[in-house]
């Protein structure tokens, strides 16, 4: 009797270990999961918006440089030839696919007209700083369409934001600080 009691003692302490050892064996898989499946693309998709926030600083402030400019023409010619914010925002995971700078003007009575930059008198008359609705507001706005890579990107077509890069479209504005007259043409500078 005392035999049979050992075995089912030796059996019993054998169950409860091969119980215990089938958690550690299921234990592995499970990390893989958890670690690949979930905590791998929630710090991808971390990464997006801490990309986003220092892209949109740096189209801010390239936008509060061109407002400075001496002349619309000027600004937009920066814009067009300075490739160094574009590299800067490359280096930040933010590839620039289309910029377009507008001038924003609000008249008197609150009416919002955007006029595109790039030729001379663009603005009309009566919008001007001595025109019949004066005084205005002058806005230069930078909109600028971006794709903002996550941390790992795949090659081929994917989730945007976890495995290829999230289509973003920032659009800031800058007061427009010359509201003089050029001496020599007599135009304002906002409309050369």
């Amino acid at each position: 009797m005392q035999a049979v009691t050992r075995v089912k003692r030796s059996f019993a302490l054998y169950q409860r270990q091969r119980k215990r050892g089938h958690v550690m064996a299921e234990f592995a898989p499970a990390l893989f999961v958890l670690l690949f499946g979930v905590m791998l693309p929630l710090l991808d998709l971390a990464f997006v918006p801490i990309r986003y926030t220092a892209a949109y600083a740096m189209v801010r402030n390239q936008d509060q440089e061109l407002a400075l400019s001496r002349t619309a023409g000027d600004a937009h010619q920066a814009l067009q030839l300075d490739g160094q914010w574009k590299a800067r925002l490359a280096g930040c995971g933010a590839k620039v696919k289309k910029s377009e700078l507008v001038m924003v003007v609000t008249d008197r009575s609150g009416g919002r007209h955007a006029f595109s930059l790039g030729q001379r008198g663009y603005i009309p008359s009566e919008l001007l700083p001595d025109g019949e609705n004066a005084p205005c507001v002058y806005r230069l706005q930078l909109r600028v369409e971006l794709g903002i890579a996550p941390l790992l990107s795949m090659s081929g077509k994917g989730v945007p934001g976890l495995t290829s890069p999230m289509p973003v479209t920032i659009v800031t504005s800058a007061a427009w600080e010359n509201l003089g007259r050029d001496p020599e043409t007599k135009e304002f500078y906002l409309n050369e």
